[in-house]
């Protein structure tokens, strides 16, 4: 080789060892070049992205981004071309568990999207694999394939204040029943996963701590963004005949007062604590224990050529998560009618404002079998199965049909004709 090549092949092999010792920037990659003359580089992405820093691998080919876009990979698939991991600590690179998150082509991008958003003052190891990009055509002999190419990337610290507090705890009327099952704690931002175990208590007129009230489990309690924790009374307390229940009681006690509180230690997502703590007293009456009865409630048909809002009032409290995925307003033909539902009057009303103007026509409502109010008691069967409330067949586990026809003009609420 002449001296002029060795200059290049040296040139280029401390180009590649620019990258695989972890040379990361921070910008925009919407003009980054699709076919450059250079190495890929790996990037934390803060410049577009409200919701969150992405990790971006900008400069490779377009025939292998063209590739990886129509690739249909698996998870594991994607994770072995691009990982992410925490940096640092004892535990070797290989063994960390990857971060959580979503890959894509994004323009001239190959991108990782964090499941959750990374943590200011963390480092994060990143390494790209080449080698694991599909056939694309483009040129094999380029040196910066021949290896994983890594970078460590992370944003700087920034100072916090606590700004995380609890917007809502469902249920929100006055008065619940005895055998209450759950709340539904919101919260105005995504919190850190941590449960409420060692967070929330259950206060009597007293103020004293009922012991046990709550169910000690905190996996699969968040739904997915983190910003409800579902609060479950011990079922083994609430329902009758089981042995806690007999020993103990319920938590809650009708004609008694209590609280729920929460401390403002509960860790939010930056690990940060809540603005301030929660409480709220409510009065606690008899125990409900009858099956739902649609037949019990009123409909509110609205007024055809228009798209006023179809209003159903129920008879109980319902349960206010599922309230907002049990019902689907059908056409006679079975299509569905699109539109927004909300939840009012204390989770005893369900009102639904349609896309499009109401015909004048017949509606079916299907109310979904896992429909429940907030004693855990389902159209057709109690909770408290086996008692003399339940009914001889054990209930019912399909849909429950509601017809109701839009009329010329609004109409005073008529009961609800269900069938199943």
């Amino acid at each position: 080789m002449d001296t002029a090549g060795r200059r290049r092949s040296v040139a280029a092999l401390a180009a590649v060892a620019a990258v695989v010792a972890g040379g990361a920037a921070c910008g925009d990659t919407s003009a980054t070049d699709g076919d450059p003359a250079g190495p890929p580089r790996i990037m934390l992405n803060e410049a577009q992205h409200a919701g969150g820093a992405t990790v971006d691998v900008v400069g490779l080919p377009a025939a292998d981004l063209a590739a990886v876009r129509s690739a249909p990979w698996a998870a594991e698939e994607w994770e072995a071309l691009l990982r992410v991991t925490v940096a640092g600590g004892s535990t070797a690179a290989t063994d960390r568990p990857a971060v959580l998150g979503d890959y894509q082509v994004a323009g001239s991008a190959l991108r990782f999207t964090p499941r959750y958003p990374f943590d200011p003052g963390r480092q994060y190891l990143v390494v790209f694999t080449p080698g694991r990009l599909p056939a694309s055509g483009a040129a094999a002999r380029e040196l910066w394939r021949l290896g994983p190419l890594t970078a460590t990337v992370g944003s700087l610290a920034v100072e916090r204040a606590p700004a995380t507090r609890v917007a809502r705890v469902y249920p929100t009327g006055a008065e619940l029943p005895e055998n209450q099952l759950r709340f539904y704690v919101h919260f105005s931002a995504p919190m850190g996963l941590a449960g409420g175990a060692d967070y929330v208590r259950l206060l009597d007129e007293a103020g004293q701590v009922v012991d046990d009230a709550f169910l000690p489990l905190d996996l699969a309690m968040w739904n997915a963004d983190r910003t409800r924790y579902t609060l479950l009374f011990d079922p083994g307390r609430v329902k009758r005949g089981i042995r806690p229940n007999e020993q103990h009681g319920r938590p809650l006690a009708a004609g008694r007062r209590f609280t729920l509180a929460v401390d403002d230690a509960w860790p939010d997502a930056h690990g940060l604590p809540l603005v301030e703590p929660y409480s709220r007293s409510f009065a606690v009456g008899p125990p409900e224990e009858r099956a739902i009865d649609p037949a019990a409630w009123r409909i509110g048909a609205p007024a055809a050529g228009t798209r006023d809002p179809l209003a159903v009032d129920f008879d109980r409290a319902l349960d206010h998560a599922l309230l907002l995925r049990a019902f689907l307003v059908l056409t006679p033909d079975g299509a569905r009618v699109t539109g927004r539902a909300d939840v009012r009057a204390s989770e005893t009303r369900w009102v639904f404002t349609p896309r499009e103007s109401w015909e004048d026509r017949e509606y079916r409502l299907t109310v979904l079998a896992a429909l429940e109010d907030t004693a855990g008691n389902r159209v057709g069967r109690p909770f408290e199965v086996g008692t003399s409330a339940a009914p001889a067949g054990g209930g019912a586990a399909a849909p429950t049909q509601l017809s109701f026809r839009p009329t010329g003009t609004a109409r005073e609420p008529s009961a609800a004709r269900a069938t199943r």
